[in-house]
């Protein structure tokens, strides 16, 4: 497994423009290659690698959805 992790700063500004705010997120891209039996080490890798969003490819997933997963990460998938 090799996720792929990367630093982003992202820049926020009020509807007045007086005040900037950065935000870093912690961004993980993971070539899963079937998400099938492999949840519980998509959680860990995620809560491990302190990241806020991990995109996977390969998922095998069928379809559109979103499911709800433990310690309330969500799965959000689209099959083109």
């Amino acid at each position: 497994m090799a996720i792929k992790t990367d630093l982003r700063v992202v820049k926020k500004i009020d509807q007045n423009k007086t005040k900037k705010e950065e935000t870093v997120l912690r961004l993980g891209t993971w070539n899963i290659r079937s998400l099938n039996g492999q949840e519980q080490e998509l959680i860990y890798e995620f809560e491990k690698l302190n990241l806020d969003i991990l995109a996977i490819t390969e998922t095998k997933k069928k379809g559109n959805g979103m499911i709800e997963m433990e310690n309330g990460h969500l799965l959000i998938y689209t099959v083109e």
